[in-house]
């Protein structure tokens, strides 16, 4: 897939209004009928920066650009779970107020 903000031709500092505003121009261009493959490129990237949290992700993350069948769920991570383990510290403590 190409750069979201080319295929959009929208700047990276565009707001929501302006990348929606884009994206309507260019699905009236590329009718699903017509062009069904830019339709797709169009929907696809709109999907990637249409609101500031999507667009934030994609600088922080960046694209999955080596896998470009990759369904749009895979391409915006995921939070991740963080376990904390407490046995690491009181096991360090232990064995280091032992020693002379």
């Amino acid at each position: 897939m190409l750069y979201p903000y080319l295929t959009l031709d929208v700047p990276e500092t565009a707001t929501d209004e302006e990348v929606r505003r884009a994206y309507l121009q260019k699905i009236r261009i590329y009718s699903p009928e017509q062009s069904p493959d830019e339709f797709q490129r169009v929907c696809e990237a709109y999907e990637l920066i249409k609101t500031e949290l999507a667009r934030t992700r994609l600088h922080l993350f960046g694209m999955r650009g080596n896998n470009p069948g990759a369904p749009m769920a895979d391409l915006v991570p995921k939070p991740v779970t963080v376990e904390r383990h407490r046995a690491g510290v009181t096991l360090w403590i232990e064995t280091n107020t032992n020693q002379p």
